[in-house]
């Protein structure tokens, strides 16, 4: 394997710590404390930014030759295949458990058009809205190959990410114009990091990486005390949250092996399995804990121990249903892309 293609670990915890905000920012129950809402709050800040910047950056670092029209087959097989097979099984879920019962506390019902709907919208649910406009990104992308063709590109991803006007929900058109910006930075960015692929951190990169997130910590700060309606924070801060996050990667990547960095890289690999079914294993969780006589109130260390616990089975469930039962036979992971 060449250089330009070697692995990037810090793109990969970067990915791990997208997907974990992911799945802790949609936990959001009826009469949730405080805390919880401002973590919440900040998350929405930059956490689906940074999804499509490690995207972009992955889209231009893996670059090679290959025609058009089987770059797009190879990206619908990747993408929308998962996405059809998770929304079929989603919505079947929502209408089995939607009849009579309250087990898997059903968020967003659907009904059997949905199976109609999600072709053109994330009709079993609104989170999938990230593959379309991810697919978008790769159709435009595609056609625009090298480093000059990425510059004009996010020159035109700046111009519609602030233009004023709306673009159509259909196929999710609008989230990618609001979020092309992000991939075509990923992109740029990693046009000018392909020599330096893990590069050694020294003493200035290490003040660089923490001044970054100090910043972010505490333009966050400001945001939630009292500039939440503040335009012109709200612009900035997705950026300072990928250089954040970007930062904490690297000097996670850069530091002694411990378990935190051994579990980020060891769920890189299903982060989009976990995407996929997230809120499913959420929902179950959440209805079978809040049946708990310890859990009857939202408050104090009740709420903690309840976040956790969902959160950890957002992200283990999925993880545990791929390694054991997709992995292990070949037509689904076909129909989950690989």
């Amino acid at each position: 394997m060449t250089q330009r293609f070697q692995r990037i670990y810090f793109i990969d915890i970067a990915k791990t710590i997208a997907i974990v905000l992911v799945v802790i920012g949609h936990f959001i129950p009826a009469g949730s404390p405080q805390w919880w809402v401002d973590v919440r709050t900040v998350i929405y800040t930059f956490h689906m930014p940074l999804f499509f910047f490690a995207s972009g950056f992955l889209f231009a670092y893996t670059e090679r030759p290959m025609p058009y029209r089987r770059f797009l087959q190879h990206k619908a097989q990747r993408l929308m295949l998962p996405y059809l097979t998770a929304s079929v099984l989603i919505i079947c879920f929502k209408l089995l458990t939607e009849r009579g019962t309250d087990v898997a506390a059903i968020d967003n019902p659907v009904t059997p058009m949905a199976f109609l709907q999600m072709f053109w919208e994330p009709s079993a649910g609104y989170f999938l809205w990230f593959i379309w406009a991810l697919m978008w990104m790769f159709v435009v992308a595609g056609l625009f190959r090298g480093k000059r063709a990425r510059l004009w590109l996010l020159a035109v991803g700046v111009v519609l990410a602030y233009e004023p006007y709306v673009l159509t929900r259909l196929f999710c058109i609008n989230q990618a114009r609001e979020m092309f910006v992000y991939f075509m930075l990923g992109a740029v960015v990693s046009d000018s990091a392909k020599l330096i692929a893990n590069p050694r951190l020294n003493c200035r990169g290490t003040v660089l990486c923490v001044s970054v997130f100090v910043l972010f910590a505490v333009l966050e700060w400001m945001f939630i005390a009292c500039w939440q309606n503040s335009v012109v924070l709200r612009a900035v801060l997705p950026y300072v949250g990928i250089a954040a996050m970007m930062a904490l990667s690297v000097l996670t990547d850069h530091g002694r092996p411990n378990r935190i960095k051994a579990s980020l890289l060891y769920l890189a690999p299903y982060s989009y399995f976990i995407y996929l079914f997230h809120t499913t294993f959420e929902g179950v969780a959440k209805a079978l804990l809040l049946r708990v006589p310890l859990f009857e109130r939202l408050d104090g260390p009740a709420f903690a121990l309840l976040a956790f616990v969902v959160v950890a089975v957002g992200i283990v469930g999925p993880v545990f249903v791929y390694k054991w039962i997709v992995a292990r036979f070949r037509v689904l992971r076909v129909a989950f892309g690989q």
